[in-house]
């Protein structure tokens, strides 16, 4: 259990490093770290080549900041400012005030912050805040606090490159959102209520991709529960796994243990009907 904490630690710091793009591997790390959590005392060995395979399409050059060698700071340091920084799209102004900030807040709290505000912009980047947020609270906030630059890189370019079809986000979101609403944040009461209208603003097409699920899961999921997403990746070859794949399993596993459906109706899509029928 130890050598895998650690090896998942490694990823996650590899991650940290890796500059921001919207291919960043952030998300699927994190969904993998997730799904390998089903039965962490026999992770599926497929799945850890295949990341070690996914990572090298990256490099780890981003320079992450040097909080102690920031010496002189603003006398008022507020989360007021560092938003209307993001807001007005000032990336490098963003990334130096975080330094700021992080010299009095905690990363935990910053990112909840920044999951404020990715909430009111889109599934993209309110899921990807979220996978920041998890991660920083697995490896610690002294290693994970590199990934709140990435944050607001995120919401950032979100603003300008605009992903309006982007309906596997919307799939992801409709899932997500019972684990979102559980999690123990300081600003839930201010997030939820956004995240109502979110959701109710996702492309109806988002919904469509709940067909995705291949027989054979369908049928280990039905005998085993979310165990048999675990299974189902063990009995893929590597050259059977993709991004895709790790993201939409990641969802499943999600709505299966935080949602309030059984199994048969998880399957059949009713999750994503009551969602249909508030959006007509």
């Amino acid at each position: 259990m130890d050598e895998l904490k650690s090896h998942m630690d490694t990823l996650f710091i590899f991650a940290f490093r890796v500059p921001y793009s919207e291919m960043h591997p952030l998300r699927v790390i994190q969904a993998s770290k997730s799904l390998i959590g089903i039965n962490p005392d026999n992770p599926p060995k497929v799945l850890l080549k295949w990341l070690e395979v996914y990572i090298k399409k990256f490099e780890p050059n981003f320079e992450v900041p040097n909080l102690d060698s920031i010496q002189e700071s603003p006398e008022v340091i507020t989360y007021a400012h560092l938003n209307k920084l993001i807001a007005d799209g000032r990336e490098e102004g963003s990334h130096e005030y975080l330094g700021f900030l992080l010299k009095s807040a905690t990363p935990i709290s910053i990112a909840e912050s920044l999951i404020q505000l990715a909430v009111e912009q889109s599934a993209d980047s309110l899921l990807y805040c979220w996978s920041a947020l998890r991660s920083i609270q697995f490896v610690g906030e002294k290693e994970g606090y590199p990934l709140l630059y990435h944050c607001i890189s995120n919401i950032i370019r979100g603003k300008i490159n605009v992903d309006e079809d982007n309906n596997l986000s919307g799939y992801e979101m409709l899932c997500h959102q019972y684990q979102i609403r559980k999690a123990d944040m300081v600003r839930s009461s201010k997030i939820h209520p956004v995240l109502c209208q979110l959701l109710q603003s996702l492309p109806s097409d988002s919904c469509q991709f709940h067909g995705w699920m291949p027989d054979t899961l369908i049928t280990m999921i039905e005998d085993e529960g979310v165990a048999g997403i675990q299974n189902y990746i063990c009995s893929l070859k590597s050259g059977q796994i993709s991004e895709e794949l790790i993201r939409k399993l990641d969802a499943l596993r999600s709505v299966m243990l935080f949602s309030d459906y059984t199994v048969n109706k998880i399957i059949e899509g009713a999750f994503l009907q009551l969602r249909e029928e508030q959006h007509a």
